[in-house]
């Protein structure tokens, strides 16, 4: 993902989770998770971006 493609990600990702079981729990109402979800996706893209090649890892001992 470039950083000029943030937004259009978010606003897909946002779209794909809405009224999801998992995100209703979290959020007051439909108006609540309709504004909660652009935030939340905008701010995991933001991390998880990496330069051209690069990779997010994660380990898990146990």
């Amino acid at each position: 993902m470039r950083e000029d493609e943030l937004a259009e990600v978010t606003a897909v990702a946002a779209r794909a989770f809405w009224h999801d079981p998992l995100i209703d729990f979290f959020a007051r109402d439909l108006l609540h998770e309709y504004r909660l979800l652009p935030g939340s996706f905008s701010s995991l893209f933001a991390d998880l971006a990496c330069p051209a090649g690069g990779a997010a890892i994660a380990e898990s001992r146990g």
